[in-house]
């Protein structure tokens, strides 16, 4: 009850910091840009059942790279959470967006959310509203947690989102190049006035008897060869 109480004065803290800021209208004019939100069904998505951005067919030159990752990736059962991780351009957006139409195709809504996303949408007074829709879809990946420049109240909203999902059994795919121990270190210095933050905050990616599944992917960046595959423009 106390972690609850002063999670709450800290949201109001945060929320009256970001009303006074004469950075804030520019962040409410940076969030419209995600005013769409993208959640994605079967009733949204194209003939073959598929949605455009998610519409990732397999390509043997990334696999043939990970293999043994890719083959992770198959089997891994939507039963708890994962988090693929590795260095810049070696296919962990484009490996977690086919994971993301694979569902789609078997009628599970999905959803995708960039760090950079979440942390910017954070920063409105009424985030909680916001950010609330994804909290709800049965399948949501956050991506590129390491490109955005975390805030307080950035990371706040992460961490509420993480726990909505954790309580309603929702499975999460976190994409990004830091382990889940670097991203710990980051969300500690992010929240310093909180010793337990962050460690509240990853062991909520973990369900009871069904730890957070971790897939690595390494190699050079994909973006640097001169490959004619489709989709690398996106690919993280």
């Amino acid at each position: 009850m106390t972690e609850t109480t002063n999670l709450d004065a800290t949201i109001r803290r945060i929320v009256a910091t970001c009303e006074e800021d004469p950075e804030h209208e520019r962040q409410l004019a940076l969030c419209a840009q995600w005013e769409r939100k993208q959640i994605y069904d079967r009733a949204r998505a194209g003939s073959e059942g598929t949605f455009m951005r998610f519409g990732i067919k397999t390509n043997p030159h990334i696999e043939s790279r990970n293999a043994a990752a890719w083959t992770a990736a198959r089997k891994w059962e939507p039963q708890g959470n994962l988090w693929i991780y590795g260095p810049k351009g070696t296919g962990k957006t484009f490996m977690s967006r086919w994971l993301l139409n694979e569902a789609l195709w078997h009628g599970v809504t999905v959803g995708e959310l960039s760090g950079i996303a979440l942390d910017s949408l954070g920063r409105r007074f009424d985030w909680i509203d916001r950010v609330d829709t994804y909290a709800d879809c049965r399948l949501l990946l956050l991506d590129d947690l390491d490109k955005a420049h975390w805030s307080e109240v950035g990371i706040t909203a992460l961490w509420w989102l993480i726990d909505q999902r954790w309580d309603k059994s929702l499975v999460t795919i976190i994409s990004t190049n830091w382990t889940p121990e670097a991203f710990a270190q980051v969300v500690k210095l992010t929240r310093p006035d909180n010793e337990t933050f962050a460690g509240t905050l990853m062991d909520r990616l973990s369900w009871p008897g069904k730890p957070c599944r971790r897939i690595e992917l390494t190699g050079t960046s994909l973006r640097r060869e001169h490959n004619p595959c489709a989709g690398l423009k996106e690919e993280r």
